[in-house]
């Protein structure tokens, strides 16, 4: 069973040789994209104000948004090939990096 691995232990696969944050957000996309066809891009969050930080670029239209710390939010296009029980995995463990690195 090559394919074992949870949604959430192959983020943090995914991110555990990079220390730069913008780093480890790409790394997430490029997984989210290549497993799920889910299109990402994350946002630091200046009040009002969403700043793009990493992701996809080429989002032209995203119906959702979440902020997933005080400082750092994300927006995606939903897609078929992931049902809500996964998002929410897959959100949580973003934010668990997102902590993680807020306290560093």
């Amino acid at each position: 069973m090559a394919n074992a691995m949870s949604i959430s232990d192959k983020i943090l696969h995914a991110t555990e040789n990079t220390t730069d944050l913008p780093a480890r957000l790409n790394a997430i996309t490029r997984l989210l994209q290549k497993e799920y066809g889910l299109r990402v891009n994350f946002c630091r969050i200046f009040g009002k104000r969403w700043s793009y930080v990493a992701g996809d670029r080429t989002l032209a239209f995203v119906p959702v948004s979440r902020q997933l710390s005080p400082q750092y939010g994300i927006f995606y296009e939903q897609n078929n090939n992931i049902d809500d029980r996964l998002m929410e995995e897959i959100l949580q463990t973003i934010k668990q990096i997102l902590m993680e690195t807020e306290n560093e």
